[in-house]
């Protein structure tokens, strides 16, 4: 039958873990390499602060929040 064999733990043997909206990863934007047409998506290649040049990864437009760093781009282009 339904929930048979299911026992209750004990409160104080559970712990409170982040929800999935609560876990956010913030990485920063420091420069913009690069711009390319990606599946009808406009891509940057993204330099991330304070990360080595190895992780640099191109990113859709809508995803990257610090347009003075597309602007600053676009300018020196």
């Amino acid at each position: 039958t339904e929930g048979k064999g299911v026992t209750a733990l004990p409160r104080n043997k559970l712990k409170k873990v982040a929800k999935t909206d609560e876990i956010k990863l913030n990485f920063q934007v420091e420069k913009i390499l690069d711009c390319r047409s990606r599946n009808g998506f406009i891509e940057y290649l993204v330099k991330w602060l304070n990360e080595s040049d190895v992780n640099n990864s191109w990113v859709q437009e809508r995803h990257i929040d610090n347009v003075n760093a597309v602007q600053e781009y676009h300018r020196s282009r």
